[in-house]
């Protein structure tokens, strides 16, 4: 949680879903209990979606696979404002598939 990409993309993400929540990097326990404690800052019929958008930046959109590249390989794929715009093309597939369900806000 203290890495460097990783902080950058979740302020794109807290200033996307608009939701005054702390960063992980601040966050003194695991990242299940920051994601336990953060989902809190939604109202109740937005948490699913919460939910799927932080699933989503977790795994499916290179946090854990950019950071694993970033160590390991010492390569670097996209800068964090590009990482996003990928993100949001991903949030429109999940939405199309109903993993993220209308009512299409976060917060």
């Amino acid at each position: 949680m203290q890495c460097s990409f990783s902080n950058r993309v979740w302020a794109l993400l807290r200033g996307w879903m608009n939701l005054p929540f702390q960063l992980p990097r601040d966050f003194t326990g695991s990242l299940s209990e920051w994601w336990a404690t953060t989902r809190k800052f939604c109202r109740k019929r937005y948490r699913a979606n919460f939910d799927s958008a932080i699933a989503l930046a977790c795994w499916l959109l290179w946090i854990w696979k950019e950071r694993n590249a970033r160590i390991f390989n010492n390569v670097s794929r996209s800068p964090p404002p590009q990482w996003f715009g990928v993100y949001m093309e991903e949030i429109f597939v999940w939405k199309a598939a109903e993993f993220v369900r209308e009512p299409t806000g976060i917060g």
